[in-house]
């Protein structure tokens, strides 16, 4: 965790071929979820669309909110 900070396992470790590798033989091990989550490739974009519907959302709201 020291090494990878607050980055996603990919991000840390992705461009070093060799620790990605065992990485993936590692997370082979864990439940489905957990090993989805940490061999994601593109976890920020999900994270990106995620909280801009949040928000969209949340503007929505606080609109009908307003005129009524």
């Amino acid at each position: 965790n020291q090494e990878k900070l607050n980055k996603t396992p990919f991000e840390a470790f992705g461009n070093d071929s060799t620790k990605w590798q065992k990485i993936e033989v590692l997370a082979k091990n864990l439940p489905e979820k957990k090993q989805k989550r940490i061999l994601d490739k593109n976890y920020k974009d999900k994270e990106q669309k995620d909280f801009k519907d949040r928000n969209l959302n949340d503007t929505r709201y606080i609109a009908r909110l307003v005129l009524n």
